[in-house]
């Protein structure tokens, strides 16, 4: 990444929540760690994109825990609405084509979603399942988050929760559970999908989980999942040689990087103005080309960077306009306009209509 950042005058409030962000990734997550710590630190050769807190470098704010978790909700938020997903033209068009193939509709399809932490995978997904040809094509689509839970993942609870997306009583899945285990679990499932074409992401598939083997088994071999009726199965993950080894070599598609400057800044935008941004920030210019692509290599064309970035610059307004409202004669020459510059993301913040899930 193409940073201008000085490593000696960082952001101490972001630099809180940017710590408690990584305490939430598991060992394995491979994160880009220089990628993202660099968004926690001030920009200090220009002033087109700036994130610190109150724009007082030395100022050390404690965040209690409800503040950090909210932070943490934040940027993983899912994004439901369509409309606010951006930079997937070519990965949604690729998906299409293998789920809506005429030659293997009848057929059951295996495929593999992989990308690195933070690219999108997930917000991918979700984009398919309500997509207008895929909706018309499988019915029913769910997504099962299968790292939702921090304790051990069995197999069992993988169908358990699959059963309770497609709209099985709790008290059934329980019964079914206790007296026959496994095989009434999946035998309950092959029912449920049975004569149907249906859609099922699997999100964040982990080889070291203890329901990777049985799970590639099962859907290698049947078990649970009919292979007579033009269903398919998405796996999502970031463990590219995991998927593979269940989907096959080439039914795997990579998400990659963001490459256009306009959908970073959408994805920054939204979550920089929050709700009530417009109102805080009114718009009074356009943000220039060049103040996109300064952006997009801030951060790194990743969009769970763009996110964090727009959540400390939301932060970071917010706490501003609380100190204004308190004391109407601090900040004057901000407040009114002195000296604003037209290229900078306050002057471009206005409600976008777009953002990531997260390319959660």
């Amino acid at each position: 990444m193409n940073s201008r950042t000085n490593p000696d005058q960082s952001d101490n409030s972001s630099q809180v929540l940017y710590d408690a962000f990584i305490k939430e990734l598991s060992n394995d997550d491979e994160v880009p760690a220089p990628m993202l710590q660099s968004l926690c630190r001030m920009n200090s050769s220009t002033e087109t994109v700036e994130y610190s807190a109150a724009g007082d470098p030395d100022r050390v704010r404690n965040f209690n825990e409800d503040e950090i978790r909210q932070f943490l909700d934040r940027i993983y938020e899912p994004v439901l609405n369509p409309e606010k997903v951006h930079g997937f033209g070519y990965d949604e068009k690729t998906l299409k084509m293998w789920l809506l193939n005429e030659k293997t509709r009848d057929s059951f399809r295996l495929l593999g979603v992989v990308g690195m932490l933070g690219v999108g995978k997930t917000a991918l997904c979700r984009l398919i399942l309500n997509e207008k040809d895929v909706k018309q094509h499988y019915f029913p689509r769910i997504l099962v988050t299968l790292s939702e839970s921090k304790e051990p993942k069995s197999m069992e609870k993988v169908v358990e929760r699959m059963l309770e997306h497609l709209g099985v009583e709790e008290g059934i899945i329980d019964t079914i559970s206790r007296e026959n285990k496994l095989p009434g679990l999946l035998y309950a499932l092959h029912l449920r999908l049975k004569g149907k074409k249906f859609l099922i992401v699997l999100d964040d598939v982990n080889e070291k989980d203890p329901y990777y083997e049985m799970l590639a088994c099962c859907l290698r071999d049947g078990h649970g999942f009919p292979k007579a009726h033009g269903g398919a199965v998405i796996l999502n993950g970031r463990h590219e040689k995991a998927i593979k080894k269940i989907v096959g070599e080439g039914n795997v598609h990579g998400v990659e990087l963001l490459s256009c400057h306009d959908d970073c800044w959408e994805i920054y935008q939204t979550l920089a103005l929050g709700e009530d941004g417009i109102h805080l920030h009114p718009r009074i210019g356009e943000a220039s080309q060049e103040v996109k692509e300064e952006l997009k290599k801030k951060c790194g064309g990743l969009p769970l960077a763009a996110r964090i970035m727009g959540e400390l610059k939301y932060r970071e307004k917010k706490t501003a306009s609380t100190v204004t409202e308190q004391d109407p004669t601090e900040n004057t020459a901000k407040t009114s306009g002195e000296g604003a510059k037209q290229d900078s993301p306050d002057a471009a913040s206005a409600p976008t209509g777009s953002s990531l899930e997260q390319k959660p």
